[in-house]
């Protein structure tokens, strides 16, 4: 017999890319969009562009700055190594430093989404709220390698970036449950660019000589029919 079922899943085109127009001595962490700016993290540099990836601000930080995303004029900055077991706050006008906010845990990447941050590292993601003050934690249940590195909430759904051949996307529910994965990376960074376009980090160069590019995918939505194993493989 032979098992069809219809997927309401999505594919992705790549279109475009931006590059950042510097480079630094530790390779791309992650980024974050607001506005007509992007906020790059390099380890132990923050830089600050424009959308077509022109510098504007920079600031040296302490190693190891890792993802981060934007929240009420700030961005925040997941942080492990020299930079303690801390979320560091830094103002977006100039990128000079706000505050910390103390976890007790390294982390990898941050994103805030509906008056929630949402913090991984391992295969754990930890939800706080605006505060900082701890809510409830999730295991994804799947192998990420050496950890969750990247996360970005898009139109409700969860997105993980690890270094996993082949798997280094990976769309979750609100609670944290696999629906989907996909060989692009997420690992230096996920974001949306604007409505239907996905953006994803990637490093360039080598080392001491490290570059940032973000690529842009058309995202489609459009429902699939497939064979039932060929879907028993995409959701495993």
């Amino acid at each position: 017999m032979c098992l069809l079922s219809f997927l309401l899943t999505f594919t992705i085109t790549l279109v475009d890319s931006i590059d950042c127009d510097s480079t630094y001595n530790y390779h791309l962490q992650g980024f974050a969009i607001h506005g007509e700016r992007i906020y790059w993290s390099f380890g132990e540099v923050l830089v600050k562009t424009n959308r077509a990836g022109d510098k504007q601000d920079v600031n040296e930080v302490s190693m190891h700055h890792g993802g981060l995303t934007y929240y009420n004029g700030d961005i925040y900055v997941a942080g492990s190594g020299a930079a303690g077991q801390n979320i560091m706050v830094y103002d977006t006008t100039d990128l000079s430093f706000v505050t910390n906010h103390a976890i007790g845990f390294s982390s990898d990447g941050i994103n805030y989404h509906a008056d929630t941050f949402a913090v991984v590292v391992n295969a754990f993601v930890y939800l706080y709220n605006t505060g900082f003050e701890y809510d409830t934690s999730y295991n994804v249940g799947f192998d990420c390698g050496t950890g969750i590195q990247n996360i970005c909430n898009i139109n409700n759904a969860w997105y993980i970036g690890t270094y996993v051949a082949n798997y280094g996307l990976v769309e979750l529910d609100e609670k944290f449950f696999k629906k989907q994965r996909h060989p692009q990376s997420g690992a230096h960074g996920i974001g949306l660019w604007n409505t239907d376009t996905l953006a994803l980090g990637q490093s360039t160069g080598s080392e001491n000589n490290w570059g940032g590019r973000i690529y842009l995918y058309i995202i489609d939505r459009s429902p699939i029919r497939l064979h039932g194993a060929i879907l028993r493989g995409i959701l495993q």
